[in-house]
């Protein structure tokens, strides 16, 4: 089975709150229930990889990487 957690957890921004956000799937719950914006390169990238790792086609560590670059695209990064 691979491995969805993040060794480090990444803060962001949200309209309604501040999320500490440490899996795949915490990810993925923010980039599609919780977002500044659906749209953009980096979001796009970022929820496409999210799915390939629930599918083996990425790592979790490549998805941690897309979700810092959309966390950036949309001014929301806080700490990573």
């Amino acid at each position: 089975m691979f491995q969805t957690a993040w060794r480090k957890p990444v803060v962001v921004r949200l309209p309604k709150n501040i999320r500490v956000i440490q899996t795949v799937a915490e990810a993925t719950d923010c980039l599609t229930a919780d977002w500044l914006t659906r749209h953009g390169n980096a979001y796009e990238v970022a929820l496409r990889i999210c799915i390939d790792c629930f599918e083996g086609y990425s790592t979790a560590n490549e998805t941690r990487v897309a979700f810092i670059a959309a966390c950036r695209e949309a001014n929301a990064l806080i700490s990573a």
